[in-house]
């Protein structure tokens, strides 16, 4: 789930779309959180 929706916001991917600024900041900040969020998540599953 994670790599599907990092591909969806991706920059390098988005360029090719030609989106607007406005999106491309708003994919910039999704792919942030979906960043933040995975490391909380690795961080979780590696202290046992």
């Amino acid at each position: 789930a994670y790599r599907k929706k990092v591909s969806e916001c991706h920059p390098d991917k988005l360029a090719q779309q030609q989106v607007s600024p406005r999106e491309h900041a708003l994919a910039k900040d999704r792919l942030l959180h979906y960043q933040q969020a995975w490391e909380l998540i690795k961080r979780h599953n590696t202290v046992r």
